[in-house]
């Protein structure tokens, strides 16, 4: 049995890597309100700031799928 898909409109765990001396990417699995589950990823100078870029991302598009859907 495998493990269930991720619920409509959320993320799946946060995974960062190091791309240069300053550069990190963060990225996530997102379920989109369509049912489709799409890589989201952002950059940041530090660990840190790429999860919380990731993160501001993640709520806003969560804003605007929602808003499309709502006519």
């Amino acid at each position: 049995m495998g493990r269930p898909p991720l619920p409509v409109g959320t993320y799946g765990r946060i995974n960062v890597y190091k791309l240069g001396a300053r550069r990190f990417r963060a990225q996530a699995k997102y379920r989109d309100y369509d049912g489709v589950t799409r890589k989201v990823e952002r950059v940041g100078q530090s660990r840190t700031a790429a999860e919380n870029n990731l993160k501001a991302a993640l709520r806003d598009r969560g804003r605007l799928s929602a808003q499309c859907h709502v006519a």
